[in-house]
């Protein structure tokens, strides 16, 4: 297609302009486009980070696991690994999907505060395992809870020791 401007030029943009409620087409060549001032630097920019994201996800697309051979792309359609080493292969895109769904990439919640209790003063622990033995009498889990109970009788006679010694 030729540019509409100088009818020379093979025209590349594409120039949609909107004015009072007339939606006008004008098929430009670089040169052209550049004249039309800020607007067509917008376009330019815009179609530059289009260019880009399409670039990235053919990339991704053509990224393969070095042990199976497994590609993002399937991966994505089949929302499982083809083995161990995909996990490797794809770190950063399964770290970016890992933070878009869960909103943080670092485990925030009762395991890892369970697995954490040996580091939490002595404060702490007990609120902790007073909160598990309220949650697990809430779901009738009465020999944890008594695990629990026993738990907490022992911090609570070290904690009284302590205190007096």
């Amino acid at each position: 297609m030729i540019c509409e401007n100088c009818g020379e030029a093979e025209a590349t943009f594409h120039h949609v302009i909107i004015q009072e409620n007339e939606v006008i087409h004008k098929h430009l060549c670089d040169g052209c486009a550049g004249s039309v001032g800020d607007a067509a630097d917008a376009e330019s920019s815009l179609t530059e980070k289009a260019f880009k994201e399409l670039q990235e996800t053919q990339n991704e697309s053509e990224a393969a696991c070095p042990r199976c051979g497994s590609q993002l792309r399937e991966l994505r359609k089949k929302g499982r690994m083809g083995c161990a080493m995909c996990y490797e292969a794809f770190e950063e895109e399964l770290e970016k999907l890992i933070k878009r769904i869960h909103g943080s990439d670092q485990h925030v919640g009762r395991e890892s505060e369970a697995s954490q209790l040996g580091t939490l003063p002595e404060e702490k622990k007990l609120r902790f395992l007073e909160k598990e033995l309220e949650r697990c009498v809430r779901e009738e889990n009465y020999e944890e809870a008594a695990e629990l109970r026993d738990r907490i009788s022992e911090l609570e006679e070290a904690e009284k020791i302590g205190s007096t010694g």
